[in-house]
């Protein structure tokens, strides 16, 4: 602590008059400069506290102070504040200082350029984090100035970034394939799995003995059963009138008072909203709504029962004219604004398994490929034509899917699927322009259609090229009356794992304006920064970003995240 020496010192010269507190230490004789205020001969004056100067512009502790000093009362009061104020204390927190220790004292902002805060000892007794804009003092009252209150919350940010980017690889939660992890790695995190498993069981027990310590349901007699179901029925005008007679909840009310009264559940008659919320919870969770009809505490549908309603269109390769009026009114076409029937056409291939499946209800074998009538009949006539002229009747690896979406309306409808193997853009052709045939017929606006990279979808758009050097983005729509156009364009998601995939593959050189651009720049970028704390200048760049296997290549947020503007 300081001692006083003198309230003032002062010493004069010809350019400036310098106004002094001294202190001395308990254990040091001679006498320490605290703080000095210089005046210059214009009645200018600067602050010097501890020998660091004081900037006036960003301390709110002297706004009231001009610039120039005129009389002695004006010094008088300049020279009380100064004496009654303290220093900021700034970030002395040890978990901070560790913090600064990689970064050599010093914090950047985030292009790495511009120091905004640091580490310094001069003005405490200890070491402190103090940001560039610090007000140094401050009241008697306040501990720390705003400045570097808000940079506490950086700090604190930091540590968290630190914390959860220094995740071990051999932990379980570790997302880390085991293609890359060492012998001995391999063996600690099998290690840590046994243990996690063995927990987890030892909770699953006990869970099973609370569950059996809890008495379960009681069964009563038939004249307890009459009983509560008359309390039921006598309390049933209450939802009538809190509820209106045409809302949900009235409806469920009296449905499940009207499965309470019948006999045999096989003569129950649901109400299509109450199958359509079963639907519903059915399609959330198959266990959950299993669970909760089998326990009784709600009379709900069978799942025999739902699924003649899910089942009752017949799948079938092609198209239906079924499915075309179940479109109409799930769209409301009839009804509904112009503006809402403008739709896109959504292709995608999907691969299934090889097999062949007997119909019970056709008696026929499904499974082989089915692209429609035309291009059954040129793959017959491709057979015919081969050296053996045997025809062999190919099964399908893929299924290509139609989907209608609306523009402005949550339209989404799957409209047709078609089994195939090795597709090509001729085949496609045939279908989609059928499809659009039926989709103007059915007053929908076809605006465009979009798929995904393949190469049968990139070779379906050049078809509709009459100039080979020039790109395909629309075609004339020859199905309607106005002269409207249909856009073909990929889909951004495929696009943007389209370019991470090219960026990583080694197989593949990239260029931008005469650069390079290698995956070993981004691999380096991730080596150099995991060691830093904070992870400052890739916050989001993980390990499941640099090292791809097949099933983060299919996540789009890992593409998007890799080539966006914080990487």
């Amino acid at each position: 602590g300081w001692q006083d020496v003198s309230h003032l010192q002062l010493s004069t010269t010809e350019e400036q008059i310098i106004l002094c507190k001294l202190g001395v230490g308990t254990s040091q004789s001679t006498a320490n400069l605290i703080f000095s205020i210089n005046i210059k001969s214009n009645f200018e004056w600067s602050l010097y506290y501890l020998g660091e100067p004081i900037n006036m512009q960003q301390s709110n502790l002297f706004r009231g102070f001009s610039s120039h000093l005129s009389d002695i009362a004006s010094v008088t009061k300049l020279f009380d504040k100064v004496n009654n104020c303290k220093v900021c204390a700034g970030n002395p927190d040890e978990k901070f200082n560790l913090l600064s220790d990689s970064r050599q004292g010093c914090f950047k902002d985030k292009s790495g350029t511009k120091v905004i805060a640091y580490r310094e000892n001069k003005l405490q007794p200890c070491n402190t984090i103090r940001h560039t804009n610090c007000e140094i003092l401050l009241p008697s009252s306040t501990v720390r100035c705003s400045a570097c209150s808000n940079h506490r919350k950086t700090l604190h940010a930091m540590l968290s970034r630190q914390s959860r980017s220094s995740t071990d690889k051999t932990s379980v939660s570790s997302h880390t394939n085991y293609r890359y992890l060492t012998s001995n790695e391999k063996s600690i995190r099998l290690f840590e799995m046994h243990i996690s498993i063995c927990n987890s069981k030892k909770q699953i027990q006990h869970l099973k003995a609370k569950l059996d310590n809890i008495s379960g349901s009681v069964t009563v007699s038939a004249d307890t059963h009459d009983s509560l179901l008359d309390t039921v029925k006598l309390y049933s005008n209450h939802i009538s009138k809190d509820y209106p007679k045409q809302s949900f909840p009235c409806l469920f009310w009296e449905q499940q008072m009207k499965a309470l009264t019948v006999k045999d559940n096989r003569a129950m008659r649901w109400h299509p909203l109450m199958i359509k919320w079963c639907l519903y919870l059915q399609h959330k969770s198959n266990g959950a709504y299993t669970l909760v009809r089998d326990s009784g505490v709600l009379k709900l549908p069978s799942q025999r029962t739902l699924k003649d309603y899910t089942h009752f269109i017949k799948a079938a390769p092609g198209f239906s004219a079924t499915v075309d009026q179940q479109l109409m009114d799930a769209a409301c076409v009839t009804s509904c604004p112009d503006y809402k029937k403008h739709i896109i056409l959504l292709m995608d291939e999907m691969h299934v398994k090889e097999d062949l499946v007997y119909d019970k209800h056709t008696g026929a074998l499904k499974g082989f490929t089915n692209i429609g009538d035309i291009n059954s009949h040129l793959l017959d006539f491709e057979h015919s034509l081969s050296d053996d002229g045997h025809k062999v009747e190919p099964i399908a690896n893929s299924v290509l899917v139609f989907m209608v979406r609306g523009l402005f309306s949550n339209l989404e409808f799957p409209y047709a699927q078609f089994p195939c193997k090795a597709l090509t853009g001729e085949q496609i052709f045939m279908p989609f322009w059928e499809a659009v045939s039926r989709l103007e017929r059915c007053d929908f606006k076809v605006m465009g259609v979009t798929a995904d990279g393949l190469s049968a979808n990139r070779h379906f758009f050049m078809l509709h090229n009459d100039n080979n050097d020039e790109l395909t983005h629309k075609v004339i729509n020859p199905y309607t009356s106005e002269e409207r156009y249909i856009y073909l364009f990929s889909d951004p998601p495929h696009l943007l794992k389209t370019v991470r995939n090219c960026w990583a593959s080694k197989k593949r050189n990239l260029w931008c304006n005469g650069k390079e651009i290698r995956w070993k720049h981004l691999e380096d970028l991730y080596q150099r920064n995991r060691g830093e704390t904070g992870l400052v200048l890739v916050p989001k760049l993980k390990y499941e970003h640099i090292h791809l296997t097949a099933f983060s290549k299919m996540r789009v947020d890992l593409a998007a995240q890799v080539m966006s503007d914080t990487v």
